[in-house]
């Protein structure tokens, strides 16, 4: 995408979140028959407009915020003596709680915005996974109900399912329930009912169904391979652990199912292979492709352990570890990059992702993560180690949770069929309702993360270049993805104007507050002194999301 496109959708995003939030301001306004003379979108001199109801509707040379300038009230929201104003029309001469009103307008408004913008999204009929199956790990009661990677769920307890987020929904209430949950698949043509115990099913550290317990995933798993022993086949052979295998015997793979199947034609097999570049490699750094012979003529691998391992001596690389990070637990018990996680605490790691919930599950509320037992395997032995996780918030996470401090390979999965599901408006209604309000408790946690200190602001906070990069990122993916992310900056813009800062909302209403209860507003010379607390605050804080931004884009 050009820069110009990057530019265009940030300032297409800018300027409607802008149009949102101000319209609150300003239908509010009008609805309790106060004077509004400006309605501006852009911030500094007027380019063009129209006078339309006592209101000039501009468009102002810079393309970044908006305001809506309150009939006898300073940008500020303070009194404008400098102008005579319509008694009737005086927003400083309403009562407070009409002001309380207009000022909490506009950020309720991009609260809001997100149900309006998900359930139009689903109207419309928005892409989601399809139904599915992408993985069924072994061992797992997935696949000991008989279900297969590929598989097309089409119905759940006699409910018909569509995409990934029914199956979650219905199986979701079969958690806690007596009896088996019956299931209908579509494999090669034909319809197949199968059965699973509702005993299998479980509710993971989110509050979600934990299908990573359960072992079916909604994506096939890539073929990045993690060689458990130097002295295996594909030890041998020169394959590493990260290494994703493009082709067997000339024949492109893209998924495990298809290399697996690809290999049980014999013994020996001809590879090609991408490297990824090394860690500590240049960031123009490119992956390499190798040809490699895999040979397994002189006998299978044989693991010294009952975790699921090919006879090639690779397994999926979602249960490797690509990094450590120093002083934090895992390295100070052991761990090191390239190590296969196989138990937690005795219980099999099925994934990176399952073996993060195990760890999440050492919590002990108050009194902190417990103590576990780690079992992983390194060059085919068997290591053993205990540690204690640490309770921290993640970057990009909104709670704390116990942390061992180890990283996973990326590439892990391939996504499945993509479908369009059409709600109408009786349904739509409620997802998109729970869809927007785990994006302001999730937004909300952030904020108060980073506000405690618990949480760094450079590495959850943007600024302009954040949201025109993110916005030109989103737009190539099309509408619906663009539309989502204007829905989730729009919470962060509510939430943020509500902070008690002079110089946004928050501060306002905060003055309106005082006011109400001590009967009387403050001295304009106090309120005017946080007046520029606030903006000095704000302006400082801009340059330093600024820099921070830009510091980001250039290094990735």
């Amino acid at each position: 995408m050009t820069p110009v496109t990057y530019l265009l959708a940030g300032l297409f995003m800018i300027g409607f979140l802008v149009l949102v939030h101000e319209l609150g301001h300003f239908v509010a306004a009008k609805v309790l028959r106060i004077g509004v003379p400006v309605f501006s979108i852009g911030m500094g001199p007027r380019i063009f407009g129209w006078t339309s109801g006592g209101t000039d509707y501009r468009i102002s040379a810079l393309p970044v915020g908006g305001y809506v300038q309150l009939a006898g009230a300073d940008p500020y929201g303070e009194q404008d003596t400098e102008q005579f104003v319509d008694p009737e029309e005086d927003f400083m001469r309403r009562p407070v709680w009409q002001r309380l009103i207009v000022m909490a307008a506009g950020p309720l408004v991009n609260l809001a915005l997100p149900f309006v913008l998900f359930t139009f999204l689903l109207v419309l009929g928005r892409p989601d996974w399809a139904s599915r199956v992408g993985t069924v790990l072994p061992g797992t009661p997935a696949e000991q109900a008989g279900l297969v990677a590929g598989d097309l769920l089409t119905e759940v307890d006699g409910e018909p399912v569509q995409i990934w987020h029914d199956v979650e929904q219905a199986l979701l209430a079969r958690v806690g329930t007596p009896g088996d949950v019956a299931l209908v698949v579509e494999r090669d043509g034909a319809t197949l009912p199968l059965t699973l115990p509702a005993s299998a099913l479980a509710t993971d550290p989110d509050g979600e169904v934990d299908l990573r317990s359960l072992g079916a995933q909604a994506f096939f798993l890539s073929t990045r391979v993690g060689v458990e022993a130097s002295a295996s086949p594909a030890g041998r052979a020169g394959l590493r652990t990260g290494d994703r295998i493009l082709a067997v015997d000339g024949e492109d793979v893209e998924t495990w199912s298809a290399l697996l199947a690809a290999l049980d034609a014999g013994p020996r097999h001809a590879l090609r292979v991408e490297r990824p570049p090394a860690l500590d490699a240049p960031d123009d750094a490119e992956a390499e492709e190798l040809e490699l012979v895999l040979d397994r003529s002189e006998g299978a691998y044989v693991a010294a352990h009952a975790g699921a391992v090919t006879p090639w001596g690779f397994a999926p690389v979602t249960l490797f570890a690509s990094g450590v990070e120093d002083d934090a637990p895992a390295a100070r018990a052991g761990v090191q990059a390239g190590d296969r996680f196989l138990a937690v605490d005795g219980k099999p790691v099925l994934t990176f992702h399952h073996f993060i919930d195990l760890v999440a599950r050492t919590n002990q509320g108050a009194e902190g993560p417990r103590p576990l037992d780690l079992t992983v395997v390194r060059d085919g032995a068997l290591v053993e180690m205990e540690m204690t996780p640490e309770v921290r918030v993640v970057s990009g996470e909104a709670y704390s949770r116990p942390i061992i401090g180890v990283s996973s390979f990326g590439g892990m999965g391939v996504a499945v069929d993509q479908v369009r599901k059409y709600y109408s408006l009786p349904a739509a209604v409620p997802r998109a309702f729970s869809e927007s309000m785990a994006v302001v408790r999730g937004t909300a946690a952030v904020l108060g993360n980073i506000f405690t200190g618990r949480a760094d602001p450079r590495d959850n906070v943007g600024g302009p270049v954040a949201i025109f990069v993110a916005a030109g990122t989103v737009a190539e993916q099309g509408f619906f993805q663009y539309a989502a992310v204007i829905g989730m900056i729009s919470v962060s813009l509510g939430l943020i104007n509500l902070l008690p800062v002079p110089i946004f909302d928050g501060g306002q209403i905060l003055f309106y507050l005082v006011e109400w209860v001590r009967g009387r507003p403050l001295s304009l010379e106090l309120r005017e002194r946080f007046q520029m607390v606030g903006v000095v605050a704000i302006v400082i804080l801009m340059l330093l999301v600024t820099v921070n931004d830009i510091q980001r884009w250039v290094v990735n």
